[in-house]
C-alpha cells in the first residue's frame, strides 16, 4: 500500500496510481462467482502510426504474445492460460491497445503475473516476427473479404478525413512490403511502458490482495541484466511523452456539402449503406443524447429502423444504428442491408425502396425528433439492458478501463453501474430534436455503399435532393 501516492473511494470504485504511473481501477463484481476481469488498456493505437509503419500497433499486439525474456516459447505462454481454463483475448483500436483475461480467481494472479511478463518483456523474435507478419496479412484477408468492414473504413475515411483518425487499424495495403524491424520494435518500446498503461480489475478478492498481486508484477518490476528489480520510478505523476514522428494529427479537412463513395465488390449481391454523420467530440455531453437517440432507432426489435424496413415493408433482415467518439470528433451512421433491387423501390409493390424511406426518416427527425412514448421506451429500454449487463464482470472491466484511459481523472471516473443515472436519466425530449439539428447537416453528412451492384451516384443524390436542400450548414 505504501507504494501508492493516493487512495480514493468511489463508490464501489478504487482508483490508484503507482509511483511508476500505472493506473489502476478496481471494482467488486455485482455477482457472486468468483471470477475475475481483468483489462490491460495500453494507451496506443493505430493513430499513433507514421505512414511507414501503418497497422504497427496491430502486429505489437500479436507480438506480445509469441515470447519474452522469461518464457520463449509460443506454447508455454499459453500453457499458463489453458492450464486454468482462462478467457484471454485482445484488439486493436484506432485509439488503444486492450488485452483482456477471465479466470477463476484462485488462478488471478498466474495469469496476470503472465499477463505483465507478456506486455512488458517482449522479446520480438525474428523468426515469429516473419512469420506473425504471414498471419496479420491473412487476418486482413479475411476482414477484405468482409463486405461490412469494407464500408465501415470507407466512412469513416471519410468522416475523419485529413486526421490520423481516417486510416483503418489494419489492412492488406500496409503490407505490400514486410516490416522495418528496428521500426516495430522502436514503437513497441516506445509506447509499450509502464505510465502509459491502465489496469482495471473486477474482482471478489479484496483490493489488498489485488494490490499484492500488482506489486509482485512485471506491471512493477522490470527484468535488467537478467535480474528482477522493482521499477525505480520515484515520480507518480511523471508524464508520457509522445515523440513527434507518432504525432496525432487531430483537424479534418473541411465539408461544405454530402460526400458519397461508392465501392464495387463482385461477388457481394446485397447492398451494405451507410448513412453517417459527423458528430462530437467525447468530452461532450451530447453523446449521451446521441447514444439515447441510437436506441429508439434500433435498441430493440419494436424501434423504428426494424420496424419500417423490416416489419412494415419486409425490405431488410439486418438494420441499425451507431456511434463513435474520439477527441476531436464523433459520428452517428445508420446502417442497412437489403437485395440491390430494394434501394429504391420495393420490388414485391409498387412503393418505395429502402432509401427513400430512410430520407424520409430522417426527414421527420429533422423536422420532429421523437415521440413522448420512443423516448420514454428508449430510456427505460436502455437502463433495464444496462442493469442486466450488471452480471458480466468483464463489462465493468472494460467500461472502468476505457474511462480512466481516455478521461484520466479519478475523481470523475463514473463505473458501470451508475452510468445511466449520472448520463441518461437527465436527458429530456428536446434534447434529442437538437442534437438531431445540431449534427445532422449537409456539411457533415457522407453517404456509402459497397456491392456488386452498385447504383448510378446521379440517381442517390437525386434520392436526397429534398432532404439535402432542407438541412442547415
Amino acid at each position: 500500500m505504501k507504494t501508492f501516492k493516493k487512495r480514493k473511494l468511489i463508490r464501489s470504485t478504487q482508483t490508484h496510481i503507482l509511483p511508476n504511473g500505472v493506473r489502476l481501477v478496481y471494482q467488486k463484481p455485482k455477482n457472486a462467482l468468483s471470477i475475475t476481469s481483468f483489462h490491460v488498456f495500453c494507451d496506443v493505437g493505430s493513430i499513433h502510426e507514421p505512414d511507414s509503419i501503418r497497422g504497427a500497433a496491430h502486429f505489437v499486439e500479436h507480438m506480445c504474445f509469441k515470447g519474452t525474456k522469461r518464457i520463449s516459447e509460443v506454447k508455454d505462454i499459453f500453457s499458463v492460460y489453458d492450464d486454468v481454463g482462462a478467457i484471454v483475448n485482445a484488439y486493436t483500436d484506432k485509439r488503444y491497445t486492450e488485452y483482456i483475461i477471465k479466470v477463476d480467481d484462485q488462478f488471478a494472479e498466474k495469469c496476470i503475473h503472465m499477463m505483465s511478463d507478456m506486455i512488458l518483456n517482449s522479446t520480438f523474435p525474428k523468426k515469429e516476427f516473419v512469420k506473425e507478419e504471414k498471419v496479420v496479412i491473412e487476418e486482413n484477408l479475411r476482414t477484405r473479404d468482409n463486405p461490412n468492414a469494407n464500408l465501415n473504413d470507407m466512412s469513416e475515411s471519410l468522416l475523419y478525413q485529413g486526421s490520423s483518425f481516417a486510416f483503418p487499424v489494419d489492412m492488406v495495403q500496409y503490407h505490400r512490403t514486410s516490416f522495418d524491424y528496428k521500426k516495430i520494435v522502436d514503437f513497441y518500446h516506445h509506447f509499450y511502458r509502464h505510465e502509459n498503461m491502465v489496469l482495471s480489475i473486477v474482482s471478489q478478492m479484496p483490493f489488498h490482495k489485488i494490490v499484492d498481486i500488482i506489486e509482485r508484477s512485471f506491471f512493477v518490476k522490470n527484468i535488467v541484466n537478467n535480474k528482477i528489480i522493482k521499477d525505480t520510478a520515484v515520480s507518480s505523476e511523471r508524464p508520457f511523452a509522445i515523440h513527434p514522428k507518432y504525432a496525432i494529427q487531430y483537424s479534418t479537412l473541411h465539408q461544405t456539402k454530402p460526400i458519397y463513395l461508392f465501392m464495387k465488390k463482385p461477388g457481394t449481391d446485397t447492398i451494405h449503406m451507410n448513412i453517417s454523420f459527423r458528430t462530437c467530440n467525447q468530452t461532450v455531453n451530447d453523446k449521451y443524447v446521441l447514444d439515447l437517440l441510437v436506441n429508439i432507432l434500433s435498441g430493440s426489435f419494436g424501434t423504428r429502423l426494424p420496424m419500417l424496413l423490416r416489419e412494415k415493408n419486409g425490405l431488410t433482415y439486418t438494420s441499425n444504428a451507431k456511434t463513435n467518439y474520439y477527441e476531436h470528433a464523433g459520428d452517428f451512421t445508420i446502417y442497412a442491408q437489403m437485395d440491390h433491387t430494394k434501394l429504391f423501390h420495393n420490388s414485391t409493390k409498387d412503393s418505395k425502396g429502402v432509401l427513400p424511406l430512410l430520407i424520409d426518416m430522417l426527414s421527420d427527425l429533422v423536422r420532429n425528433g421523437v415521440s413522448e412514448i420512443e423516448f420514454k421506451r428508449a430510456k427505460r429500454n436502455m437502463q433495464e439492458k444496462m442493469k442486466m449487463n450488471l452480471e458480466n464482470s468483464a463489462v465493468l472491466a472494460e467500461h472502468n478501463g476505457r474511462e480512466l484511459l481516455l478521461y484520466s481523472d479519478p475523481a470523475n471516473l463514473v463505473t458501470y453501474d451508475h452510468y445511466f443515472d449520472r448520463h441518461i436519466k437527465p436527458i429530456v425530449r428536446s434534447d434529442i430534436l437538437r442534437v438531431i439539428r445540431s449534427y445532422f447537416k449537409k456539411d457533415r453528412m457522407v453517404f456509402t455503399i459497397v456491392s456488386d451492384n452498385v447504383p448510378p451516384q446521379s440517381s442517390v443524390e437525386k434520392e436526397f435532393e429534398n432532404f439535402v436542400e432542407h438541412l442547415e450548414v
